[in-house]
């Protein structure tokens, strides 16, 4: 993965894109690879970083893992809603570190999806380069699917007040 330094804002996905942290980040680009391009791959990384210099800790991690559109958004070229139903994270030993703020890469990319549902891996990496936290999100486009309460497990209470689902 060729990632390059941040040059320009990431624009919003489409109408109606309103990530759950996206007001409180700042994301740019690190690749090609945009939503809703129509792209060959399901990847899209990019750097970000909290607008409030928040330190890069596990609270953090665990929100940049789940920061970017899910990863078909970059195969696709018309929104529509795509919630994660399910989020797992695991960190890494950099976080006893403690990183300090500033800009983290982010990756994410769909390693499966069938039947209105994929499998989306995400890692996040220091602008040092070490590994803050990986994720595995299940995001859901089918309207079949009830998400009326989803299996989202949410280890710190300052996240769980913070959560809301994502509409694009």
């Amino acid at each position: 993965m060729a990632a390059t330094w941040p040059r320009s804002a990431w624009p919003r996905c489409g109408p109606g894109w309103s990530g759950t942290s996206a007001g409180h980040l700042e994301i740019r680009p690190a690749t090609a690879a945009r939503p809703l391009a129509g792209g060959e791959r399901a990847e899209l990384v990019a750097w970000m970083r909290f607008r409030d210099d928040r330190p890069l800790d596990a609270e953090a991690a665990t929100v940049l893992t789940d920061a970017l559109p899910p990863a078909l958004l970059a195969t696709w070229t018309t929104p529509r809603p795509v919630p994660s139903a399910e989020l797992t994270v695991h960190f890494g030993t950099a976080l006893d570190d403690a990183p300090g703020a500033g800009w983290a890469l982010v990756r994410i990319r769909a390693e499966d999806a069938s039947s209105g549902w994929a499998m989306d891996d995400a890692a996040v990496w220091s602008q040092a380069g070490r590994l803050l936290a990986l994720g595995r999100a299940n995001p859901t486009d089918s309207p079949a699917t009830d998400l009326t309460t989803p299996a989202v497990t949410v280890l710190y209470p300052q996240l769980r007040r913070e959560a809301t689902r994502t509409t694009l």
